[in-house]
């Protein structure tokens, strides 16, 4: 279990808000349920700096590590997925620090991927807010921003 699913087993609530969302189907809080082979997803409209954000709330985390999946829909095409992006920290939604980057990354040119990243600027510091945000087109080369989930591994504060 990573924090996001933690936190979810104990009830307590998380807020995933996105830049925009495609349509009422592919919503931002589909990224934190690890379903049967990522059937629901989020799916953001073609804008740039596409983004999709987790609010802890009343806890913050110390993030180490990420996971993110791909979708295992046949709906929406591969190339939609992201090829770079940046994942970001705030503590009050305004001033965001970059924690990882990651550039051309292959594996998610194909359909339902899953992968784990260790987070390359680990200085301790908690964030309430993460985020990841694209930084560049998808595969498509276009800027709508797909994702299947999206889970954190670290330490949780309350």
């Amino acid at each position: 279990d990573g924090i996001i699913n933690h936190l979810r087993k104990e009830l307590v609530p998380i807020e995933v808000t996105a830049s925009s969302t495609l349509d009422d189907k592919h919503l931002p809080a589909n990224v934190i349920f690890y379903n049967n082979n990522n059937i629901r997803y989020f799916c953001s409209k073609d804008l740039e700096n596409s983004f999709v954000c987790i609010d802890f709330k009343d806890y913050s985390v110390i993030p180490l590590k990420y996971a993110i999946c791909g979708e295992n829909s046949s709906l929406l095409d591969k190339r939609l997925n992201p090829k770079e992006w940046i994942i970001e920290g705030s503590n009050d939604g305004i001033s965001w620090y970059v924690i990882d980057f990651q550039k051309d990354v292959l594996f998610t040119s194909t359909k339902n991927y899953m992968h784990v990243f260790t987070i390359q600027y680990n200085n301790e510091n908690s964030f309430r807010y993460l985020r990841m945000r694209m930084t560049g087109k998808n595969w498509e080369d276009n800027y709508t921003f797909k994702l299947g989930s999206i889970e954190f591994f670290g330490k949780l504060i309350h």
